[in-house]
C-alpha cells in the first residue's frame, strides 16, 4: 500500500504530465536561474529531481529544502515549464489554468485563492488546501511560446511564511 505523501507526489506529477501531453509540447529549455532564484526565495534550494523525455519536452522540476527529498519533504517547489505555439500562448495559458483548477476537484481540495486575469498577459494567483498540505503558485507566460506553473507546497501542519506569496506574486506582478 502506498503511503499519501508518495500518493500526493504521484498526484503531482500525473497532474502535470496530464496537462503537458493535452497541450501537445514541443521542446523546452532546461530550468533558467529564475526558476532556481525562486525556489531559493521559497526556502527550498535543492533541485530535488526532474522528470521529462530527453528532449526537455516535458520539464517538471522539484526542490526541497537540504536534506528533504522529492518523496520526504515538509516544503516543496514544483515549476513546470510548457512549450506552447508563440501565436497561441494567451489560450494555451488560459487552457492550463482550466485544466489546474478542474484538476482539483478529484483532490477534495479547498480552494482559498483562484485570481485569474481577464486581460493579457494572462496570470493566474491560486491557494488551496488537501488533508495533508496547503499550495500556493502561479500560472504565467514567462516569454511568448512558454507557460509555466510554480507552486510551493507544505505539509501541514506547518503554514507558509509571510514572504511565500509575495515571492510568487512578485513574478507575475499582482
Amino acid at each position: 500500500m502506498r503511503s499519501k505523501t508518495n500518493t500526493n507526489a504521484m498526484f503531482r506529477v500525473v497532474v502535470v504530465l496530464a496537462l503537458l501531453l493535452a497541450l501537445g509540447v514541443a521542446p523546452v529549455l532546461a530550468a533558467e536561474p529564475p526558476y532556481l532564484k525562486l525556489a531559493q526565495e521559497l526556502g527550498t534550494p535543492h533541485l530535488a529531481d526532474s522528470a521529462g523525455p530527453s528532449d526537455k519536452s516535458r520539464l517538471l522540476l522539484h526542490f526541497v529544502p537540504q536534506g528533504q527529498t522529492a518523496t520526504n519533504w515538509t516544503k516543496m517547489t514544483t515549476i513546470s515549464i510548457l512549450k506552447v505555439s508563440q501565436t497561441d500562448t494567451d489560450q494555451a495559458t488560459r487552457t492550463v489554468i482550466r485544466d489546474f483548477r478542474d484538476a482539483l476537484k478529484p483532490r477534495h481540495a479547498t480552494i482559498e485563492t483562484f485570481d485569474e486575469s481577464p486581460l493579457t498577459p494572462v496570470t493566474c494567483f491560486f491557494e488551496f488546501r488537501t488533508d495533508d498540505e496547503m499550495d500556493k503558485g502561479i500560472i504565467y507566460s514567462p516569454d511568448p511560446g512558454f507557460v509555466t506553473v510554480a507552486q510551493v507546497a507544505v505539509k501541514t501542519p506547518q503554514t507558509f511564511g509571510s514572504d511565500d506569496a509575495k515571492a510568487l506574486k512578485a513574478v507575475i506582478a499582482k
